[in-house]
């Protein structure tokens, strides 16, 4: 092969060029290791791969089935955005990425992008290999074309990450992004509302064994994709990039069963088997959060506090106190606020401080205002060693100022 034939051979836009899949000798071929094929495009070609489960497929303990049962309301309500209160299942994609790299940066490249989508009565999943880096253009024009259709996005952790990357990519190829206008989910900052208080380790795959009960089959870790990639195109071996496909597919199926399952959480029919205790506070911290203060009361008060533990207690008396003073049931947030402080669970100097409020300005009893404040400037008096000087300070300084209030009106009735 002479100097132009290689020159042709590269250009993606000769028409010379030659498919690397088909000159390949049988078993060095993706497709004989994959259910895809060669695809055309304006750019040059591309491999593609298409796996379809049926709805009545079970995830783990999840059925697919389930995802028609879902409506925008409950995105909304999971996310609090507006803009995704239209969303719907059927026309979401769900877009993961395997990379160069997992730092990012301008440098990174996708070099595997997967979408997951529902169509009939079945659940998609599609994923396009970038074979070289000459094939980029053709790989994110596959992508333009898959998303054209969808209204919704649906990440883990891909507004940090998977669209960061992929916006980059567009704009370095000088070819427009089709990620820019879709309302996007992230499911990553959800799944953290609900469930890092029980489960300190968020990641995807830690959650689809914990939620799901899906067990992985001889799974790569993440962290070793790119040096796989790597050794792909050095060794030009595509049996080795099987694992990695296999990867980004479970990563696929477990994002639409986890964003179904985060869904049924907040739904009003929630799901008996979703009532952990832990995620029981969880969801009630969500709906304070979102200023819904009866729904945080009424969620809490289904809460078993004895099977929580101290951190999370204080936590639980201090979210449905709040919800009774803003709703006014005075009498109820002080059965709470007193309820814990009697428990002997630990000085609080907040719950001190509601009380002796709530003593003074409602209830009008001058005599427990002031020993409320008395308790909570000795309490506080022992916790200053662990407090910052000038937070110390200001902090005694509204105390005292408090007591020697409440005594001038004692002094005066």
């Amino acid at each position: 092969m002479d100097l132009r034939e290689k020159l042709e051979r590269m250009d993606p836009h000769s028409g010379v060029r030659t498919s690397a899949e088909v000159s390949m000798p049988p078993g060095r071929r993706l497709s004989d290791y994959l259910p895809g094929g060669e695809v055309s495009t304006p750019y040059g070609p591309c491999f593609s791969v298409r796996w379809e489960y049926d709805l009545d497929h079970y995830h783990g303990s999840f059925q697919l089935q389930k995802l028609l049962t879902l409506s925008g309301k409950e995105v909304q309500t999971l996310t609090y955005d507006q803009s995704l209160s239209g969303f719907d299942f059927k026309r979401a994609a769900f877009i993961d990425v395997e990379t160069s790299s997992l730092s990012g940066g301008v440098g990174t490249f996708a070099f595997l992008i997967g979408v997951a989508y529902l169509e009939n009565d079945s659940l998609c999943v599609e994923q396009y290999l970038m074979r070289d880096f000459i094939e980029e253009p053709n790989l994110l024009h596959l992508l333009s074309e898959r998303l054209r259709g969808f209204s919704y996005l649906v990440t883990y952790n891909g507004k940090c990450f998977d669209t960061s990357i992929l916006s980059a990519r567009y704009l370095l190829n000088r070819l427009k992004s089709p990620l820019d206008d879709l309302p996007h989910l992230d499911l990553l900052f959800p799944a953290r509302r609900l469930w890092r208080r029980r489960f300190k380790d968020c990641s995807l795959t830690h959650l689809e064994l914990a939620l799901l009960d899906f067990q992985r089959v001889e799974d790569i870790p993440s962290h070793l994709i790119p040096h796989i990639y790597f050794d792909y195109l050095r060794d030009n071996d595509p049996e080795m990039l099987v694992p990695v496909f296999n990867h980004n597919r479970d990563d696929l199926v477990s994002l639409v069963a986890l964003t179904a399952t985060a869904c049924e959480l907040v739904r009003e029919d929630r799901p008996h088997f979703l009532t952990h205790p832990v995620d029981l506070l969880s969801l009630g911290r969500h709906f304070y959060n979102a200023g819904q203060y009866q729904k945080t009361a009424s969620i809490l008060e289904e809460t078993p506090e004895g099977q929580l533990s101290a951190e999370f207690r204080r936590e639980y008396h201090f979210l449905l106190g709040d919800c009774c003073k803003k709703l006014s049931l005075w009498d109820k947030a002080e059965e709470i606020w007193s309820a814990y402080l009697e428990s002997g669970q630990g000085f609080c100097l907040h719950f001190h401080l509601e009380l002796a409020k709530l003593y003074e300005h409602r209830i009008k009893d001058l005599s427990r205002a002031r020993q409320m404040t008395l308790m909570a400037l000795s309490g506080f008096e022992n916790l200053t060693s662990d407090l910052g000087q000038r937070f110390v300070r200001l902090q005694r300084e509204k105390l005292l100022h408090r007591l020697n209030r409440i005594e001038r009106k004692q002094l005066r009735n």
